[in-house]
């Protein structure tokens, strides 16, 4: 009877380890036309990938700006939104304005972000 005990005790503690199902992994993608920007988000979750479009972003409705390309974004889990760095009307020039995208508000805010970055470089 001892040794059914403790194997029950060790199956129930082993038994989490081996039911565990994986976290989704999140990532997020823009994807730039002539004059918009589309927002994609990408999931992979036991080896099932899911890609969706989750929002626009149309230039002329917003002061004919765009938004950074895919390596100047970066997505804030805590807070459950992604922040862009707006780019001039001709695409070569950052304004210092950014525009957060919350997603689960579904809305776009744009905003002046500041440092107290002394370094130099």
């Amino acid at each position: 009877m001892k040794k059914l005990f403790t194997y029950v005790v060790l199956g129930s503690l082993t038994f989490p380890f081996i039911s565990s199902t994986s976290k989704a992994d999140t990532n997020y993608f823009i994807y730039h036309k002539s004059s918009s920007a589309e927002i994609y988000k990408s999931s992979v979750s036991d080896s099932i990938t899911s890609f969706e479009k989750i929002v626009t972003f149309d230039n002329a409705s917003n002061g004919n700006v765009s938004l950074s390309n895919q390596n100047n974004f970066w997505y804030d889990e805590s807070l459950n939104k992604l922040f862009f760095q707006e780019i001039s009307a001709n695409s070569t020039v950052r304004t210092g304005r950014h525009w957060i995208y919350d997603i689960g508000e579904n809305e776009f805010n744009v905003t002046t972000i500041s440092t107290d970055n002394t370094a130099s470089g």
